[in-house]
């Protein structure tokens, strides 16, 4: 079987009888024998790995990156990390949204769990010696310890991009995407604080949906509005150093995609296990599903807005 229809039958199988577990521990798998097998996560667990195929180093602007070795040396790498949505904070901006005080304080963000999923713990294992590398090619203590957060106890991992740069920051100012800023909000925000603010590259994050037209497996561009505490997705990410003022350095997973990966792109897997009033991850047993067509209709939204207000619960 293919790599993409295995991949396909599971989606379908964890709508069909849901098992958190199990599931994401297949994909993580047939992603690892895949297409994309080179650029998963989960098989850079060690420091010797990663060196044996890629280099960290700085780029014109001083930001540490990594780069592949075989490529034309300003190939940055772009991982492939799968998991369940525990908390999500992306631009579903309504027409009158407003931003905090510093609009630099203001994150694209997207917290994964997948507990009891050995390929979900190589993740965090790769992570960390990704980190390592980073402080092998800085000075003692340029760097803050790396922890990883938690939610109601259980491990997950955070991947997030601001949605702006300081205006004297290094990086290429480009356009927004229309997906990011379907209200205009992020444009108004940057027009009125034009000398202070710039949005670059960097702040870029693309928001795409997993589609299976004729068997064919597609990726197409969708609103961000779509993702759902529950939903499993597929991440692209980078790792980057960034110089401060004080001659030490940030480390940080910087998100650059967010994939759905539901099946046909209708099915929401939801958790309605409810007692907690508390925003805890998505690690218990999926006890019912909703089919929750894409769109922008009054309709929709009030259906969604009904599903996001039950809490998830203890796991079972």
């Amino acid at each position: 079987m293919s790599s993409n229809n295995e991949i396909e039958s599971l989606l379908k199988g964890l709508v069909l009888q849901p098992n958190h577990c199990d599931a994401l521990s297949a994909i993580m798998k047939a992603r690892a024998k895949g297409e994309r097998a080179a650029v998963q996560l989960a098989l850079y667990r060690t420091p010797k790995f990663i060196l044996s195929k890629m280099v960290v180093r700085e780029d014109a602007n001083n930001f540490m990156r990594l780069y592949w070795l075989d490529g034309t040396g300003n190939d940055e790498v772009c991982f492939d990390v799968q998991g369940y949505l525990s908390h999500c904070s992306l631009p579903t901006f309504r027409p009158r949204h407003k931003f905090p005080r510093n609009p630099l304080d203001a994150l694209q963000e997207v917290k994964l769990v997948g507990r009891g999923v050995e390929e979900f713990t190589a993740v965090q294992d790769a992570i960390n010696s990704v980190y390592r590398l980073f402080v092998a090619e800085s000075y003692e203590g340029a760097y803050q310890t790396l922890e990883f957060d938690t939610v109601a106890g259980i491990p997950v991992l955070t991947f997030n991009t601001r949605y702006f740069m300081k205006n004297k920051a290094a990086g290429c100012e480009v356009s927004i995407p229309v997906a990011m800023d379907a209200n205009g909000v992020l444009q108004n925000v940057l027009r009125n604080r034009s000398n202070a603010l710039k949005f670059t590259e960097d702040n870029v994050v693309n928001y795409m949906r997993r589609d299976t037209i004729d068997g064919v497996v597609m990726y197409n561009s969708c609103k961000p509005d779509v993702f759902r505490k529950g939903q499993l997705v597929e991440v692209q990410v980078s790792f980057i150093g960034i110089p401060e003022r004080d001659g030490k350095r940030t480390f940080r997973s910087k998100l650059n995609t967010v994939v759905w990966m539901g099946h046909g792109c209708a099915i929401d897997i939801l958790d309605h296990t409810s007692s907690s009033g508390k925003d805890v991850a998505a690690e218990s047993a999926v006890c019912q599903k909703r089919v929750i067509p894409y769109g922008d209709g009054p309709n929709i939204r009030r259906l969604r807005t009904k599903l996001d207000s039950v809490q998830f619960g203890e796991d079972i």
